[in-house]
């Protein structure tokens, strides 16, 4: 059940992201996807999986960000 989960989240985010919509928009809703066909408690698979992985990819490039405007000018 959690394999037709994953492939039904993998399938959504390439359909939608095709016709251009926002990776960054769909991921969330493709890991939801798959957190539910697991049957795991969807709220703990969201707090301690996705976003604390969420938090660690904004830490680790926020400076690349950050310092990217400053060298452009």
């Amino acid at each position: 059940m959690g394999l037709a989960g994953i492939l039904l989240g993998l399938a959504l985010l390439v359909w939608l992201a095709f016709p251009g919509w926002s990776v960054l928009l769909l991921a969330p809703l493709a890991a939801l996807i798959a957190a539910a066909f697991s049957g795991e408690p969807l709220l703990a698979h969201w707090t301690q999986t996705f976003m604390g992985s969420a938090a660690r990819f904004v830490a680790q490039f926020s400076r690349c960000s950050c310092w990217a405007p400053c060298s452009a000018s």
